[in-house]
């Protein structure tokens, strides 16, 4: 019998994260059948989760794609194809199971921050839930990590198979860190916790000339990659690093499924929720937090459209002596402050 997942949307953090809800229907006794958007680097990403089988991409425009939570499924004709294959029985009478990930995990967040609650499931768990599992037993993904000539690189360039790996930007400034902030963070990780891989997005980010300071792609590889690449050269070299620092986007979650001491720093959401299944996490929250600290991108709590092009106010309010107090104690507990 198969299970037949389905979710039409990235980003690759929230995919990744599906892998603990597929692990568990794969120890049921199923066959575990992925159907995504057929963007590339999700589809390397899937292909690299344990207990998801096969993968399948969705010909999808974004413009014709239904909302979350929408359940009328027989109204879009990207969703025929996994709806015939959960309607297929095999000879012995068992039957396929259709798994709507899309999304409820978004639902949890916006009913309890529409309260002005903290979300009680991660994403992971909320998607183990929604597969029928008590989202307690939630475990994070596993994943398979591929041989990268990006880590051969990288090793030779630090003569080290342990590093600090940085992401203190994602592809949403609102979850980002300051530039300058970040660089200071970046030398400050460096010069007291040695070689430092940095994974970054906005140009001019992590500039800052430093011999301990090798940024990914410039410094590690003699290629520039593609998503889809940096998504395998992510994996690989995260899992020769000795620790991770990250804001809540893509390396964080792969920080998790890799168990590696995880150094968190949020804004816009909380650490509590967000890394809730993982270990090995100390998560840094601000003195006095104001109103919008974890608003979820909500206008009523607080979110504007300044906050994508300015960024987080309050993730401006890091300051490198706490990071690196959190770092000399991650891994020593669950999630706390």
């Amino acid at each position: 019998m198969d299970a037949v997942l389905i979710r039409e949307a990235g980003g690759l953090g929230d995919v990744l994260q599906i892998g603990s809800a597929a692990a568990m229907l794969r120890q049921l006794g199923y066959n575990t059948h992925f159907y995504t958007l057929a963007d590339p680097a999700i589809l390397e990403l899937a292909n690299l989760m344990r207990g998801i089988d096969l993968v399948h991409p969705l010909r999808i425009a974004i413009s014709q794609r239904r909302e979350r939570g929408d359940k009328t499924y027989d109204r879009y004709q990207y969703l025929s194809a996994p709806l015939v294959h959960a309607s297929l029985t095999d000879a012995r009478q068992s039957w396929n199971r259709l798994y709507d990930l899309f999304c409820p995990a978004w639902l949890v967040e916006m009913a309890a921050a529409k309260q002005g609650k903290r979300p009680g499931l991660s994403r992971a768990q909320a998607f183990v839930e929604a597969c029928g599992f008590d989202p307690a037993l939630t475990k994070p993904a596993r994943l398979l990590v591929p041989d990268r000539p990006v880590v051969l690189a990288a090793a030779e360039a630090l003569k080290s198979n342990s590093w600090n790996f940085v992401c203190l930007w994602s592809r949403d400034p609102a979850r980002s860190i300051p530039n300058a902030l970040g660089d200071l963070l970046v030398r400050s990780i460096a010069r007291e916790y040695g070689p430092t891989v940095t994974f970054h997005f906005p140009e001019g980010a992590c500039a800052v000339a430093d011999a301990r300071v090798f940024r990914y792609p410039d410094d590690v590889s003699s290629v520039k990659p593609g998503r889809t690449d940096a998504v395998g050269d992510i994996l690989a070299l995260m899992s020769a690093a000795k620790r991770v620092i990250a804001v809540d986007t893509f390396a964080l979650h792969v920080a998790g499924s890799l168990g590696k001491p995880t150094t968190l720093l949020c804004g816009p959401t909380f650490p509590e929720t967000v890394a809730a299944h993982y270990a090995k996490i100390n998560a840094w929250v601000p003195e006095a937090p104001p109103e919008c600290y974890g608003c979820y991108y909500l206008p009523d709590r607080g979110f504007s459209k300044k906050c994508r092009s300015n960024g987080c106010k309050i993730l401006s309010e890091v300051r490198d002596k706490d990071v690196l107090r959190l770092i000399e104690g991650a891994g020593e507990a669950c999630v706390r402050s």
